[in-house]
């Protein structure tokens, strides 16, 4: 239920976004980066994409058991 997120970069993540696998947003959060909760979401596949602050984006997939 609990993403936990651990940054090597030097940059800083600003905002990560959960999407659905249709691609649908569920969630923004802006702040407390290291750790985010899909524990309100029934299990499947999820992806994360988190937004960095030199404007550079990667994106994850989760699977949610």
């Amino acid at each position: 239920d609990l993403i936990f997120i651990k940054n090597n970069a030097r940059k800083s993540i600003t905002s990560a976004n959960i999407y659905s696998v249709t691609g649908s947003l569920l969630f923004t959060q802006h702040s407390n980066l290291e750790q985010l909760s899909l524990a309100e979401y029934p299990s499947g596949v999820y992806f994360i994409k988190l937004n960095f602050d030199d404007k550079i984006t990667q994106t994850f997939q989760i699977i949610k058991k």
